[in-house]
This record gives structure tokens, C-alpha cells and sequence, in this order.
């Protein structure tokens, strides 16, 4: 099972095109440094995790 991060206040850009948000490559770069480098996080939130159960 994979892992989720939150990460706040994250620039975007919109493509003038598509009128779509991305990120920049820089931006991505240094979101996977945070995450990759194990960067201390500003805060943690605990989340409830749910399974749907079919009856």
C-alpha cells in the first residue's frame, strides 16, 4: 500500500491552451526533495481510513 502526502501552497501554472494546471519542473523537483530527502514535515494530520465492505 502506497503512501499519502499533503503538501500546502504548492505554485501552479495554467496552460493558456488548455486553461489546465500544472507544475513546473522545478516545482515537481523540489516536492519529490521534500518527500525523498525525508524533509520534516510542518505538521501531521491522522486521517480515519475506511473499507467499503459490500453486503
Amino acid at each position: 500500500m502506497g503512501s499519502f502526502f499533503i503538501i500546502e501552497n504548492v505554485p501552479a501554472r495554467i496552460c493558456v491552451e488548455t486553461n489546465k494546471q500544472f507544475f513546473s519542473p522545478e516545482t515537481v523537483k523540489h516536492i519529490q526533495q521534500m518527500i525523498w530527502g525525508k524533509e520534516k514535515p510542518k505538521r501531521v494530520l491522522e486521517t480515519p481510513v475506511y473499507e467499503f465492505v459490500a453486503s
